[in-house]
């Protein structure tokens, strides 16, 4: 279900692509029946800029996304920090469909809101 307007979505790229949005959004102690669902970029976020922090948010959204998308393989995790108002922390995703190995990638995928 797209959780923008409540309609089935057809399109399972874009389902993914939402999947993956709601885990690095949602941070882990939130959900009432899933305490450990989500990831731990919430504590990040706050943090100077610097390479390190880049690492460390690639590191705990893959985990996170290992944890809670099975549809998918991680293969590619770029960080990227912009001036931009709407979303000062992005990432881009490469990834490989377990289904059909087709390869996916997610281009400026907002890891705060």
């Amino acid at each position: 279900m797209d959780k923008t307007n409540g309609k089935k979505m057809t399109d399972e790229t874009a389902h993914i692509r939402q999947s993956i949005a709601d885990i690095l959004q949602t941070p882990v102690g939130s959900r009432i029946q899933r305490r450990d669902y989500g990831s731990i970029l919430p504590l990040l976020i706050d943090r100077p800029i610097s390479h390190g922090l880049a690492l460390q948010i690639a590191s705990a959204s893959i985990v996170a996304l290992q944890k809670w998308e099975h549809r998918v393989e991680i293969s590619g995790f770029k960080v990227r920090f912009s001036a931009d108002e709407k979303h000062h922390i992005t990432a881009d995703i490469d990834a490989t469909q377990h289904t059909n190995q087709t390869k996916l990638t997610f281009e400026q995928m907002p890891l705060v809101l």
